[in-house]
């Protein structure tokens, strides 16, 4: 099922692995890990007052000194690769032109979390779960807005027992799906939907990357 579109509440997310790709994957997660050692909580980026993260994230501080950043030349062809493939699955009109960038990493371990938010500045987002151990660190948890999310076991009572509640097509029956995903999947999905990362029960560090797609309109 892997480089396949899946739907996610009606929407269409794309899922691959990574793992016989060519990049610098140990050296990234090496400096990763090193900022991550100065600290646990590098989280310029939450602003939010009524609910706030607790993760070492890089976005909004890749000027900060202190830290290094990490050398992701390699990785940009790969996820453009991905992309394309995405795109050609959705069936759009023309010639469809994008472009594909890099914005931050996220280090988390035992008690963190990530708030629930979304990527108002692109129409796509993409997710590299680059050092991910699937036994004990959650995948992303997506938010159903949809309104009939509210009610839909008034609707249809006891829906989820008849369902299969891990399979993203039934996920429309869900106002939370946690989307699967192992070491090196690499997921892309629209922009829109809501997400978050669950609080973390593990030491073992989830490290993640997040890139955005911008479609020309003009083209």
């Amino acid at each position: 099922m892997k480089n396949k579109i899946h739907q996610l509440f009606g929407f269409p997310i794309y899922r691959a692995s990574l793992k016989k790709e060519k990049y610098n994957r140990n050296s990234i997660i090496k400096t990763v890990l090193k900022n991550y050692d100065k600290s646990k909580t590098r989280n310029n980026w939450d602003n939010s007052i009524l609910e706030s993260s607790n993760i070492h994230h890089s976005l909004c501080d890749d000027n900060n000194t202190e830290y290094d950043v990490p050398d992701y030349s390699s990785l940009g062809s790969v996820y453009i690769k991905h992309t394309k493939k995405y795109i050609k699955q959705l069936n759009l009109n023309g010639n469809v032109k994008f472009s594909c960038s890099i914005v931050n990493y996220t280090c988390m371990t035992q008690s963190q979390r990530m708030r629930r938010h979304l990527h108002i500045d692109c129409d796509f987002s993409g997710v590299h779960y680059i050092k991910f151990d699937d036994k004990c660190n959650d995948s992303t948890l997506f938010e159903n807005t949809l309104p009939h999310a509210s009610y839909i076991n008034k609707i249809i009572p006891g829906a989820l027992k008849k369902f299969d509640n891990s399979n993203a097509m039934n996920s429309y029956l869900c106002r939370y799906f946690k989307y699967t995903t192992k070491e090196d999947d690499v997921i892309i999905f629209p922009a829109l939907l809501e997400h978050s990362v669950p609080e973390i029960k593990s030491d073992k560090p989830r490290i993640t990357i997040a890139f955005n797609i911008k479609v020309d309109k003009n083209e």
